[in-house]
Order: structure tokens, then sequence, then C-alpha cells
């Protein structure tokens, strides 16, 4: 009574047929909710589901399918508005399963499976969301000017939704070392404008994900190659490198919950006695283990931009002290103090 989920769309051999399933699924309307389709990249879409009163349903995706089967949406448990939010899970999921229907009978999957090939109809949804348009923009939220150097839908639109300039370089499969050599001269004509660029590198993922150990050995050693540029530039700016996640090489896990290495340099900083980048040597470095969210204010107190508690140089405490907070007017028109 459960189904768990085989091969995902390929990023570059299934274009044309997850573009043409895509289309098949827009522009219906059920419970009320009308349902949109905006395109990511292939195999990947952002659903709308415009109308709910609610965002706050689980996903459907069982991401690690080793474990887990294709899964049924429920209401979060701390939703705002629970009711709201078991509406939508059920609206969800008579959304799904009518989906799995039309992409079944689809002729892009008779004629996948007449050729051998995996039929690409199970549609699965994750990380429901809702932008608050009061949100904060980066500079606002951090206190410094932020920049990105992009290579994916997800990272543009974080971004454009955080106020930062960015350039987006789209990673091709080919050159690991070229690419990330443009990447970093992007980032240094960012930096003249900027106080953060944070560079996305998406060839190393890809090839973490193609369970290849020796493809994955080899694009992490010309992506090495392409770093080169940050000796230079750690003369003049905090650098830190690391990943957002470890993939193991064998195996379905997509991610495992291993400790990345981290490491950072820049003018200032006294180095330790590691002279190597990886797992185990990060083991041993003088940083410790750190969450995520530690590394933000740790390279704004690396450049001496830490925020100093209890001061409060505008109307938000930030991560680190504030670009231009807004100066006291001294124009004339003021007149003078009464004594």
């Amino acid at each position: 009574g459960a189904l768990y989920l085989g091969r995902r769309a390929h990023p570059r051999d299934d274009v044309e047929a997850a573009a043409a399933l895509f289309g098949a699924l827009g522009g219906r309307r059920i419970d009320g909710v009308e349902f949109e389709l905006k395109p990511l990249r292939t195999g990947e879409c952002v659903l709308v589901a415009h109308g709910a009163a609610s965002h706050a349903v689980s996903d459907t995706d069982a991401l690690f399918s080793h474990l887990h089967p294709w899964l049924r949406p429920r209401a979060q448990a701390d939703a705002a508005d629970y009711g709201a939010a078991a509406d939508l899970a059920v609206t969800l999921e008579r959304w799904l399963l009518e989906s799995r229907r039309i992409l079944d009978e689809h002729s892009v999957n008779h004629q996948r499976r007449g050729a051998g090939v995996p039929g690409l109809d199970i549609p699965v949804t994750k990380w429901a969301s809702w932008l608050d348009p009061a949100m904060p923009d980066f500079q606002a939220h951090i206190g410094l000017g932020g920049a990105a150097v992009t290579d994916s839908a997800l990272y543009r639109g974080l971004a454009r939704v955080l106020g930062m300039a960015h350039r987006d370089l789209v990673y091709d499969g080919g050159d690991a070392a070229g690419d990330m050599t443009a990447r970093l001269r992007c980032a240094e004509q960012l930096l003249a404008d900027a106080d953060f660029v944070h560079v996305h590198v998406k060839a190393t993922d890809e090839a973490g994900h193609a369970k290849r150990p020796e493809l994955k050995r080899d694009v992490i050693a010309a992506t090495d190659s392409g770093l080169a540029g940050l000796l230079e530039l750690a003369n003049r700016a905090i650098i830190a490198v690391t990943g957002d996640h470890a993939t193991p090489s064998v195996g379905s896990l997509l991610h495992s919950g291993d400790p990345t290495p981290l490491l950072v340099a820049g003018p200032g900083i006294h180095p330790d006695s590691i002279r190597h980048f990886g797992e185990r040597h990060a083991l041993g470095g003088a940083l410790g283990r750190l969450a995520a969210a530690d590394i933000l204010p740790l390279l704004t107190g690396f450049a001496n931009r830490p925020f100093f508690l209890g001061h409060r140089p505008g109307p938000r405490q930030t991560l680190a002290l504030p670009n231009a907070p807004e100066p006291m007017p001294i124009n004339a028109s003021h007149g003078e103090p009464d004594e």
C-alpha cells in the first residue's frame, strides 16, 4: 500500500520530457485552490497554491527513499491555523494523486517505458513556505551590504528576496576549475560595492549526487585548483570555504549528518596547526565544531565588525555593525538647541 520512489529527472538528459510533463499538470483548480507551476530547473518547479489559507503542510517528497515511501501531506502540528492547514493537506493530496494519473497516462511516459527507460510519473512536494513582505532584506538583517554569485533558481530567488546584488553563472557540467575561477572573478567584482559575497558552487554537489566516487574526487580536485585566486583575495578580505552538507558516495542517501570542514583566512587571522583541508583534519582545528548559524557572526568578528552587545545604532539589532546608520541632521533649519 506504499509507493517507493526511484530515479529522479536527470538535469540534462530529461529536459524536454520534464518540460512536457510539467506542462500537462498546470492550470487546475481543486477545492477553490488554483495550482500554478513555475519552472526552475529540470524536474523541479515552484508549485503556487493560489487561494490557500495556510502553508503549514508537511513534505510529500521522501527525500531519503531508502527509508520512506512517497509521503502523504499532513497539517503541521504547530500550524497557526490548523483547520486551514488541514484543508490544504486534503486539497494537495487530491492534486498529487490526480497529477500521478495524468503523468502515468502521458505519451512521454508511454514512450519512455517502451524504450526501457523509467517513467517520470510521481509528483512530490517539499518546503512549503510563504514569503512575508515585511521580512527584512540582507542589509537590514545583517548590517552589511550583501551580494551573491549563484548557480540555480533557488539561490537566484534567495538573492532577489534578500535584496542582494547577484551574478548568475550556470555550470554546464564541463570545466569545474574554470567554473570556479570565473565565480571568484565575479565575487571580486561584486566586492567593489558589497561587504559580503556568497559564492555558490554547483559542480561538487552534482558530482556528489551522481554516486560515482571517482567523478566526485576529480571534480573536487578541479574545483580546488580553481580556488587559487583565494590566496591573493585573503590579503584584503575575510574568506571562508565550506560545504552545506556531506554526501555519501554510494547508496541512496542524498545528504548525511557528517560535519563538513570549514576554512577561514584573512588579514589578522592567526593560523592554527592544521595544514590540510579535509573532514578528518578539520576535527583538530582551532574553531572547533560550529553550527551553520555561527558562521556569519564568526566572520563579522574576524572582520572587526561584530555588533556590540547593548549598542543601538539603528532601529534593529544586526549581526554586524551596520554600514550606514542614519546620521543626525545638522542643517541650519533646525536651529540651535535650548540652553
